[in-house]
């Protein structure tokens, strides 16, 4: 796999609430137009520590992100700036049954 490309890079996997981020949740945002993933403003966004997963999707809204935070005082920080690049929806997780599963070829 690793002489095809298909294994892009190795990592550990940690716990967030043993690094101190006993919040994770998902935000869907509908961007106002001009916003962009290449605008500065919505880089400056993405580049925080916080964002750990960044998804352009097709459907009601243009964008998924994915978050791991302290509390909800960190939660509505990261809200703050991120509703002002345009509607925002959030969904905190409560559990992860199936955290993450190996993808394999398809056959």
């Amino acid at each position: 796999l690793e002489s095809t490309g298909a294994v892009t890079g190795y990592g550990a996997h940690v716990s967030p609430p043993l690094l101190g981020y006993g919040i994770q949740a998902f935000v869907r945002v509908d961007p106002h137009g001009g916003y962009t993933l290449r605008h500065p403003r919505t880089l400056e966004l993405i580049s925080r520590p916080e964002i750990i997963e960044v998804h352009h999707v097709v459907g009601e809204d243009c964008w998924i992100l994915k978050v791991a935070v302290a509390d909800t005082l960190h939660l509505e920080d990261v809200l703050e700036q991120t509703s002002a690049l345009g509607r925002t929806t959030t969904s905190i997780v409560l559990s992860s049954p199936v955290p993450r599963k190996p993808l394999l070829p398809l056959r």
